[in-house]
């Protein structure tokens, strides 16, 4: 079932001085009671509003649950920008927003959720910022940083297996694999097509398109142990696996179920499992019974 929200109303703010730095922020606490935000990222080609549901989710999070507000994120990797990125440059961009909500906005926890590869963020962010650890790598930002409550990882599937999807790609990835032996991965081999047309850099491409690439965290091709290690992070706080169950980027839509479950044992048992039926990977036409699973899981969450 869908519910047509199209519209935003909220605040424009700059947390980094790159010129894609910037979040939409919707809602904001009452009076005593320690303000949470949900940040949204989405994945590859995706801006503000990447998908149907955003917007609605801005509704349901700030009408009916006091004290949060949402942040619609665009990164420095938004829209085409993900072709000369990474997934570090994304987990720094998240740092330096999560430290300016608590900065500007008092914002003492917050959950980040991810959308397609917007969900290879949310598991590096967990990687390079373990919560109540120390981080494995400085971030871009000094100062105090809010407690991550939990994170939620919205339709996680494999970028090198859709990419594999497409043979005439096979010429690109050889030239790229020239450049990153050369030192090069820094420049760009050419174009998405299949995408957005988007310049993309050797090093990027690859990440994508490779088995064991930078970028690759849901391919059946990982081994149990390898895909652990890279998930293991997420499950030191609560994580929703929210699925499409008709997701048209899985390339067998009958594995779904089983290969959310892999996901599942390799985060541990923090996570817990949504499978939307018939949904596909933005989950468009099911926002309602999305809806309705999310604001659960964020009304299940601790104080922080």
């Amino acid at each position: 079932m869908s519910s047509q929200v199209d519209f935003v109303a909220g605040t424009l703010a700059r947390y980094g001085p790159a010129g894609p730095q910037v979040a939409l922020l919707a809602g904001a606490a009452q009076d005593g009671i320690p303000t949470r935000a949900l940040v949204l990222v989405g994945g590859l080609t995706d801006g503000l509003l990447f998908a149907p549901y955003a917007a609605l989710l801005s509704e349901e999070v700030t009408r009916h649950m006091p004290g949060w507000l949402v942040a619609h994120a665009s990164l420095q990797s938004s829209w085409q920008g993900y072709g000369t990125g990474s997934l570090d440059r994304d987990a720094d961009d998240l740092h330096l927003l999560s430290r300016f909500l608590k900065r500007r906005f008092g914002v003492a926890g917050w959950v980040l959720m991810g959308h397609s590869t917007g969900c290879q963020d949310a598991a590096r962010f967990m990687q390079r910022f373990p919560p109540g650890g120390s981080p494995q790598e400085d971030g871009a930002d000094g100062g105090a940083e809010p407690e991550l409550l939990g994170t939620i990882l919205q339709a996680p599937v494999s970028d090198h297996e859709w990419l594999l999807g497409y043979p005439e790609l096979a010429p690109l990835a050889e030239r790229a694999r020239e450049l990153v032996s050369e030192a090069r991965g820094d420049e760009v081999v050419g174009r998405l097509h299949v995408a957005d047309n988007a310049p993309i850099t050797a090093a990027r491409f690859l990440s994508l398109y490779d088995l064991g690439g930078d970028d690759d965290m849901f391919s059946e091709g990982l081994s149990e142990g390898v895909r652990q290690d890279l998930l293991a992070p997420v499950g030191a706080r609560p994580c929703l696996l929210l699925v499409s169950g008709a997701d048209e980027c899985c390339p067998k839509m009958s594995e779904i179920s089983d290969r959310a479950a892999a996901l599942q044992r390799a985060i541990g048992a923090s996570a817990s499992i949504h499978v939307v039926a018939g949904a596909p990977h933005n989950l468009a036409g099911h926002e309602v019974e999305a809806m309705a699973v999310l604001r659960s899981f964020l009304a299940g969450l601790p104080s922080p």
